[in-house]
């Protein structure tokens, strides 16, 4: 936690990214409670109404306060941005610390899988996988994860790689420690 606040004095760009990602998560927290209006609620008398005192974005075709949509659309925004790095980050780094740690044949065939996947545009992949299993959050996730995760791997497998010739790594093996305890730990 001092390291935290140290660096959260000291950057100012640290701190102001986290800053606004503190208020995303206390936005899509207490969505409900801060939206000024029903998010679901139609006025088609307020249809597309410019930004105005009382709706500061505006409504849309329904006479649905754009704010209130935004606010709590956050909710889901957030949560699927976590749920993909996170399964990502795990994916690749699982992936890419098994590559570089075995390393040979293995290694050159897990990272040119790597990269056939980093080898197209991102947003385009994402868009055809997207097409193929079809239109879903499910699926939409699934699609990013895919994007993402060979980032992670290359990652992971470059950091294996300059650590598993330590000395410390052939002390645990010395000792019996199984292939996957040493590169678990």
């Amino acid at each position: 936690m001092k390291k935290f606040m140290k660096m959260y004095r000291t950057n100012l760009f640290f701190a102001i990214g986290t800053t606004i990602c503190i208020i995303w998560v206390f936005i899509a927290i207490f969505a409900n409670q801060i939206s000024p209006f029903d998010p679901l609620k139609q006025d088609l008398v307020m249809r597309l109404k410019a930004p105005s005192s009382e709706h500061l974005f505006g409504t849309d075709r329904l006479g649905r306060d754009i704010l209130s949509r935004v606010l709590v659309g956050s909710r889901l925004s957030v949560s699927a941005g976590l749920i993909t790095v996170t399964l990502a980050a795990t994916l690749g780094t699982i992936y890419g610390g098994i590559a570089g740690y075995v390393g040979g044949v293995v290694d050159d065939i897990m990272m040119r899988i790597a990269e056939m996947v980093l080898a197209f545009p991102a947003l385009i992949l994402a868009m055809v996988i997207g097409v193929v299993l079809g239109p879903s959050l499910y699926n939409t996730l699934l699609a990013l994860v895919i994007v993402a995760w060979p980032n992670y791997a290359r990652v992971m497998r470059s950091v294996v790689i300059s650590i598993k010739e330590n000395d410390y790594v052939e002390a645990s093996r010395a000792v019996g420690a199984s292939n996957l305890r040493i590169l678990v730990k």
